[in-house]
């Protein structure tokens, strides 16, 4: 028998992309049991947009929230389905994905999560790349490998309640840190088939205005760890230094906020080699 599917799609501000999102997750068909749509309360139409699907929508809100985690957690605390995941609102699905994916479930009790393929594209929907990755692995997490396309990605709703949900304080990070606890607590694999598309675009969160000056801030920092990189992850492994400990020593995290965060992260999921790279390299 196929689980039931329900998708989250949290939103603020992407009327140019939320559309295409939508109707992406409902040309799903009956493999999408629930559907659930979290605007923050935007101001560019997005209501509007949601309003005329709100007929073939099960939830739907535009108010302001607390941010995009706030938005996911909520909906995924609404979720009735089998299967959950969320879908970004300048992302989207592609024809036929939620009934491969929920086949792939079906044949297999135990698993936990699954990952497709990703398409990724720009503002235009010109496909800049197609990755097909190796993993998900928590063997290969433990030894620093973990690259997760959120938008291809489900997850059983029990183990996503049994490992305590999304952490609603994190904002940049708080996909990674479901999956560092998501993994060690059931079975994953990889479906060889694209998935979800994944838009990279000027107004997305890690680029948006709210950030640029955090980004100004590290510009500098980021150039000086680049060189100091290979000496830290030495020291960091002789040491076993937290990752927030060497964020703070290479300039990267400078402010007291982001330093918290990592380190709220960092206390759930023991060492975090990844993250440390991943802030070093992005």
């Amino acid at each position: 028998m196929r689980p039931t599917l329900t998708i989250v799609m949290p939103s603020y501000q992407q009327a140019a992309y939320l559309q295409e999102a939508i109707a992406s997750v409902l040309a799903q068909g009956e493999a999408v049991s629930q559907f659930i749509v979290l605007d923050g309360g935007s101001t560019d139409g997005s209501r509007e947009i949601i309003e005329r699907y709100a007929d073939r929508i099960d939830f739907w809100r535009s108010e302001p929230d607390g941010g995009q985690a706030d938005a996911i957690a909520e909906g995924l605390a609404m979720a009735e389905g089998d299967i959950v995941t969320w879908l970004n609102s300048d992302d989207a699905l592609l024809p036929g994905a939620a009934a491969a994916m929920l086949d792939r479930f079906a044949a297999d009790p135990e698993l936990g999560l699954l990952e497709g393929d990703t398409v990724v594209v720009d503002e235009t929907s010109r496909v800049l790349r197609c990755d097909r990755r190796a993993g998900p692995s928590a063997a290969w997490m433990r030894h620093g490998y973990l690259r997760i396309h959120q938008p291809s990605t489900f997850f059983r709703r029990r183990v996503y309640e049994a490992v305590g949900g999304l952490d609603r304080t994190l904002q940049c990070v708080m996909d990674t840190d479901l999956w560092y606890r998501l993994l060690p607590a059931a079975p994953a694999a990889r479906l060889r088939r694209y998935v979800g598309v994944h838009r990279v675009h000027p107004q997305a969160k890690g680029e948006a205005e709210r950030n640029k000056e955090a980004l100004k801030r590290g510009a500098h920092a980021h150039e000086r760890a680049k060189a100091q990189i290979p000496a830290l992850e030495r020291e960091l492994h002789a040491s076993e230094k937290s990752a927030a400990e060497v964020c703070r020593q290479i300039g990267i995290l400078t402010d007291q906020a982001a330093v918290a965060e990592a380190q709220r992260a960092e206390a759930r999921r023991g060492q975090m080699l990844e993250e440390t790279a991943m802030i070093a390299y992005v």
